[in-house]
């Protein structure tokens, strides 16, 4: 017995957790009499533990401990008092020091539990030996495991009883190794199920279900489960249940499930009842039946089992089929707590935390966390992680969060799996980035049934984010997610089906929005803004906008301004003020008042735009010193974001602040680290002396670290200070050569030029003229090197002069890449090639001069001076306007006739371009000259913006002056869309492809 005693001493700490999972397999003992129980007759302590005399050990179908009503700690107090008397009166029975221990444990009271169950052993109480092996098998450690196997072989060999091989058999499969022995597990279950014990043949079916110790089979574990059910069994019942339940798709069937539950209840199994409550409160049979569910929890509180109460509690949280009623809640979470539901204490923590029914009081929250966490609540450990990531009334602590996520997540919590996912995703709590280790996370916190990483591993796949994008299984994932109602995972199909399903993107938009989701709405709006002015779908969106902006949430001001500042104002949208009826008279003063709004919010982006908007002065004047302070707001909002950039140009520039280069300097250099753009500005200054002295090697180091890094563009800029050296830095034509043809055997274009001319002149390496020009025309797309290639070939730099082939090189820049920088060199050529075949004809007429070309050389030669006279070419400009053109007159006047005729003006016949043709010559470059050679709008948009602006644009309109779309565009138009059919028409294989996207219809 002594051997026993010390075992028992080892069991101590096990004994203080309080009761076990009730819905974990639970071990039956109908253990035999003890020697002395015959002498002891029914008492006050067996009437009201509901259990004969004979029963001494708490099982699935005969328990130890059954409370008449509620379920609280004041129920067990009269069974401690019972027991209590019942050992004074017999105090040699073990049974009544086994029931008493059992009470204590319930009633949270460790010490005394461990005294009680300690005499119990003592007297020679089977039940006593396998309550306490089987709470030090489960205790943890390796060293309570192998007590707990010890203790176990030792009550064998002296009660040789089928309940406690069983508890050795539990107490196998979960050890640790090398003790676990699943082979010797199912012998001895074999064996207790062949002498009667009928959650042996239970737990038998478990090993079948799971695969423990023999081959998976889920029919021979049905088989075992409904065998012992026939036999009386509530426990076999019930597993049978919960595997027509949870069970894979070929043998799931909630009302077989419900069918099993119901027995299981009927005989008084509290986790049947349970379940029975969860089916009706989902509806999972096809009905949700709240009153039904608040039945089925209250008959399973009634007989202590906590996770009901938990249930309970959560019903009257949230109001399911009961009013919200946050008192009544956290008294049955308090109870569930009291009696061992490690999780309820962790619902009372969130009520704290979200104050409900009590006051808002993080730390009283996180005294309930910690509580909970204490006892192993996974949900729990994930909120302590949470609180120390975030700094949530403890100071922020990445080392700590990390350790409760890693608990959490061993215990399988889906949420701390997630949010470690999150962490390797995003590089948070000093983890390197790892999107393996991030989706392998999400992935268990899938399985785990978490709809957050759901969404979030959804989004992987179909970003191709670390995974090969699988468009299908990151729809399916984000559908799990949106019928577990995670608004973000709802808000994400509608933004995927906006270009491809109208109806099925507004669904889920609305579903999300329903929920409460800002975001959603956001989107929706934005969706639906894109409909004509017009049309309901827009008054629709204008409508969201204002409701969002209502909310005063700082995004949904800065959404309703966005929208403002992109699309315009409606008269609705006019008003500054819904207290007032003040009324705007621009667009971009209401804007601007918007924007300040979400400044006052704290909105990042606002704050941004409005700073921009500052120091435009749109919507009003420009305000440097309220830009300035604008910008360094928004950069104290978020250091790392892209507007640091944007004031440090401005700074650098005097745009709409204050000039301070050495502010920008710094800040360049600053974010050189993080940022290429940055670099690259910093070395701009560094090389141009500006906001500090000239620092040649400070820029050459930088651009080698960016050239390590990678950067292309850093090569040519090192190759080109490399190469004649610079203030403190030695030539090196070599490396500059090496820099270069690394660049452009990465597909670096730029790269291209540079190197041609290195091997063309000799530097840093052999000359050779051919490797130069095959470098140059070997650049497909590159217009800077063909033209190059053109000029060595119409030279005759270094190889043989080929006029032709000059002259082809220029087409394919003109008409395949259609770049108007050939428009000069092309007009040259034509003029030249006119002048060499016409010199014995009349030059004053356009007459049938043939040309080595094969084409009109007057028209030609025509066209293109007017294309390099558009695209801002100075030579042009200068030659054709001399007092004196040297040109010949024919092509003077068709330069002037098709001028006149994009125009719609008249102009004078003579050669000279008077007044009115350099107005249009000037109007005409204004309105083309970037948007020809770029292929974009932007010079356009900022031109046009100009126009905006109050003040500029009422003066002007004082002056009568015309806005450029009125005459410059639309000649500009005219004149590109001429210039790109006589592409089209070289290259008949473009005329099926559609119009490019900048194009426009003409004005």
């Amino acid at each position: 017995m002594l051997r026993y005693v010390l075992l028992i001493s080892v069991a101590s700490l096990a004994l203080a957790g309080g009761v076990a999972a009730q819905d974990a397999a639970p071990r039956q003992n109908s253990l035999p009499v003890t020697a002395n129980a015959a002498a002891a007759p029914a008492t006050e302590c067996d009437r009201l533990s509901n259990v004969p005399p004979e029963r001494v050990i708490a099982t699935p179908d005969e328990p130890g401990l059954r409370f008449n009503q509620g379920g609280g700690a004041t129920e067990i107090d009269p069974i401690i008092a019972a027991c209590r008397a019942a050992m004074a009166e017999y105090p040699s029975e073990s049974r009544f020091a086994f029931r008493l221990g059992l009470a204590l444990k319930a009633g949270q009271d460790g010490e005394g539990a461990r005294e009680a169950l300690l005499m119990a052993v003592m007297l020679g109480s089977p039940g006593a030996f396998d309550e306490t092996a089987g709470t030090l098998a489960a205790g943890g450690t390796p060293d309570e495991a192998k007590n707990g196997v010890s203790l176990f072989e030792e009550a064998i060999g002296l009660f040789s009883h089928p309940e406690l091989k069983r508890g050795l058999a539990l107490a196998l499969q979960r050890a640790p190794e090398p003790l676990r022995d699943e082979a010797r597990a199912i012998r001895l279950l074999e064996e207790a199920a062949g002498q009667g014990a009928l959650p042996a043949i239970v737990d038998l079916g478990v090993a079948y279900q799971f695969g423990t110790g023999v081959e998976t089979s889920l029919e021979t574990a049905l088989q075992l489960y409904e065998t012992a059910d026939i036999q009386g069994s509530a426990y076999g019942a019930y597993r049978a249940g919960e595997l027509y339940r949870d069970g894979p798709a070929e043998i799931r069937s909630v009302p077989r499930a419900m069918l099993f539950y119901t027995r299981a209840a009927d005989l008084g199994y509290a986790a049947a009842m349970n379940r029975l409550g969860q089916i009706a409160e989902n509806g999972e049979a096809g009905i949700q039946d709240y009153d039904r569910a608040f039945r089925r929890y209250s008959e399973a509180a009634a007989r202590g089992y906590t996770a009901s109460m938990s249930n309970i509690g959560y019903m009257y949280q949230n109001g399911a089929g009961r009013p919200i009623d946050y008192a009544k809640a956290r008294e049955w979470y308090l109870k569930a707590f009291e009696r061992g539901d490690a999780c309820s204490g962790n619902s009372i923590g969130m009520l704290h935390d979200h104050g409900r029914g009590v006051k808002l009081d993080m730390a009283e929250a996180l005294r309930w966390f910690q509580k909970s966490a204490a006892v192993n609540c996974s949900s729990a450990l994930s909120n302590l992680g949470y609180a120390y990531q975030y700094g949530r009334a403890v100071p922020a602590d990445s080392k700590k969060a990390l350790g409760f996520y890693e608990r959490s997540a061993s215990l399988g919590n889906g949420s701390a799996l997630s949010n470690l996912g999150y962490a390797y995703k995003n590089g948070l709590m000093g983890l390197a980035r790892d999107r393996a280790k991030a989706r392998d996370y999400y992935e268990r916190a899938v399985k785990a049934g978490n709809s957050t990483a759901m969404n979030n591993l959804g989004m992987m796949y179909l970003e191709g984010d670390g995974v090969a994008k699988d468009q299908a299984k990151a729809l399916a994932l984000l559908r799990r997610a949106a019928d577990e109602f995670e608004l973000n995972a709802m808000n994400n199909l509608g933004y995927f089906y906006e270009r491809t399903d109208k109806a099925l993107a507004m669904r889920y938009y609305e579903q999300a929005i329903e929920r409460g989701s800002l975001p959603a709405k956001r989107n929706l709006a934005r969706f639906l803004a894109r409909s004509p002015s017009d049309s309901d779908d827009a008054a629709r969106a204008n409508k969201l906008y204002r409701e969002l902006a209502a909310t005063g949430e700082p995004k949904a001001l800065y959404a309703y301004a966005h929208r403002l500042d992109d699309d315009g104002c409606h008269e609705a949208d006019m008003r500054l003020s819904d207290d007032d009826d003040t009324v705007a008279d621009e667009c971009e003063e209401v804007v601007r008042a918007w924007l300040g709004k979400a400044v006052a919010a704290g909105d990042r982006q606002g704050i941004e735009r409005l700073a921009e908007m500052t120091a435009e002065g749109e919507g009003g004047l420009p305000d440097p010193v309220e830009a300035d302070r604008l910008y360094k707001l928004a950069m104290a909002a978020d250091p790392d974001s892209e507007i640091a950039l944007t004031y440090a140009r401005r700074l650098r520039a005097g745009d709409g602040l204050k000039q301070n280069q050495a502010e920008a300097r710094k800040l360049y250099l600053k974010r050189a680290e993080d940022d290429r753009d940055a670099g690259f500005a910093a070395v701009d200054m560094l090389l141009a002396g500006e906001g500090g002295p000239r620092d040649a090697p400070a820029a050459v180091a930088l651009l080698k670290r960016l050239s390590d890094e990678g950067a292309k563009r850093a090569n040519v800029m090192l190759a080109g200070i490399l190469r004649k050296g610079d203030q403190g830095v030695s030539p090196d034509p070599a490396q500059a050569r090496t820099l270069l043809t690394f660049a452009v055997f990465g597909s670096y274009e730029p790269a291209r030029v540079p190197l041609a001319e290195m091997v063309l002149n000799g530097e840093g390496g052999e000359r050779d003229p051919e490797m130069a020009l095959t470098l140059l025309r070997s650049g497909e797309d590159n217009a800077e090197a063909r033209l190059r290639a053109a000029a060595m070939l119409g030279k005759g730099e270094g190889v043989k002069p080929d006029p032709q082939a000059a002259l082809g090189e220029l087409r394919f820049v003109a008409d395949k890449l259609a770049d108007m920088r050939a428009c000069l060199p092309l007009a040259e050529f034509y003029a030249r090639d006119f002048a060499d075949k016409a010199k014995a004809k009349v030059t004053d007429k356009i007459g049938p001069v043939e040309t080595s070309s094969g084409e009109d050389p007057v028209r030609a030669a025509a066209e293109s001076y007017l294309c390099a006279l558009a695209n801002g070419a100075p030579e042009a400009k200068a030659l054709l306007l001399k007092p004196e053109p040297k040109l010949p007159r024919p092509i003077l006047l068709a330069v002037k006739a098709q001028l006149a005729k994009l125009s719609d003006q008249p102009i004078s016949s003579g050669p000279r371009f008077d007044k009115p043709v350099l107005d249009l010559l000037d109007k005409l470059q204004l309105a083309v000259g970037r948007p020809m050679r770029d292929g974009n709008r932007s010079y356009f948009q900022s031109m046009v913006s100009r126009w905006r602006d109050p003040v500029i644009g009422r003066e002007a309109e004082a002056k009568g002056a015309e806005r450029p779309e009125n005459i410059g565009w639309k000649m500009g138009y005219r004149l590109r869309d001429a210039w790109h059919e006589r592409i089209r028409a070289a290259n008949p294989e473009e005329l099926n492809k559609p119009e490019p996207p900048w194009r426009r219809p003409r004005p």
